[in-house]
């Protein structure tokens, strides 16, 4: 395995238990199940999977990758208290909650054009932002610690973590 950072977010998220389930038989299905691989690993291949097949029906476009600022900056640089609110009303919601199905290729165009014509980007200063990218990639490196790749996740690692996280989210 590389040891080299890849592109994209390190996120971190709950599923529920219906969910994990189902990330089981969509890597069983498409034959990319292996022993060993860690959850969060399992969880990114089978959302991709997803992803692709959707991309293959048509109901999402293909992107070059050109757009990716655009279309995600926004939501790299809300309030954290907006995050937190969010997540205790899904949280509320309970291992009941489940994700709706797409909605049809028209309607799924016309919400994604309104949603990012009413998004602004919310301006932070540099110490906020240079700690955001440290916090990522710092992510990226405990991920991989954790999948057995080779690398080592240090005390010093933990701490510069820590002190990342004070600033990203200073509420906690």
């Amino acid at each position: 395995m590389s040891n080299q950072l890849k592109p994209g977010l390190v996120i971190s998220m709950r599923v529920n238990p219906a969910d994990c389930m189902s990330v089981v038989d969509v890597l069983a299905k498409t034959g990319l199940l292996m022993e060993g691989m860690s959850f969060s690993g399992m969880c990114s291949l089978a959302f991709s999977s997803l992803l692709e097949t959707v991309r293959q029906q048509e109901h999402i476009p293909r992107r070059s990758g050109f757009e990716f600022t655009e279309m995600v900056g926004p939501f790299l640089h809300g309030k954290h208290a907006k995050k937190v609110h969010t997540a205790k009303i899904i949280q509320e919601m309970g291992s009941d909650f489940s994700a709706p199905a797409l909605p049809t290729q028209e309607a799924t165009g016309s919400a994604l054009r309104a949603a990012t014509a009413s998004m602004s980007d919310v301006p932070q200063d540099l110490e906020h932002k240079q700690a955001a990218r440290r916090l990522t990639e710092l992510l990226q490196k405990r991920d991989l610690s954790d999948q057995g790749s080779g690398v080592v996740w240090q005390q010093s690692d933990q701490h510069e973590f820590d002190q990342c996280y004070r600033i990203v989210y200073p509420t906690g």
